[in-house]
């Protein structure tokens, strides 16, 4: 026998959670554990450059290039298309040329001639 396991669904989780009780795959069982989710810097980052302990130093164009600097993370297209252009990527621009069209495409951090990343 097979059996499938979630040990953790959060909020975002919730279309997954009612899919498995619509179809019979298994039953949703509330275990009452309270949870948050916090983003966390060390201390001489913040030391470095206290605008990355506040929301407003870490979103935005403008920041762009300081948290990839510091972190060294790259910004997926839909993330850039939904959360940094200025027009949500309906007019082009010098990151992005339209906004991704697949779901590979969402995830891509570089695709030559539509999005640099």
């Amino acid at each position: 026998q097979c059996a499938h396991v979630a040990p953790e669904l959060w909020k975002e989780g919730d279309g997954m959670r009612l899919e498995i009780v619509e179809n019979g795959w298994g039953e949703y069982v509330e275990l009452g554990a309270l949870a948050e989710q916090y983003w966390y810097i060390p201390k001489y980052v913040a030391e470095q450059d206290p605008t990355l302990g506040t929301y407003s130093g870490l979103v935005g164009e403008k920041n762009r290039r300081k948290l990839a600097e510091t972190f060294l993370t790259p910004t997926s297209w839909k993330d850039y298309c939904d959360h940094i252009s200025n027009s949500t990527c309906e007019e082009p621009d010098n990151v992005a040329q339209r906004y991704p069209q697949t779901p590979p495409e969402e995830n891509s951090f570089f695709v030559a001639g539509s999005y640099t990343g």
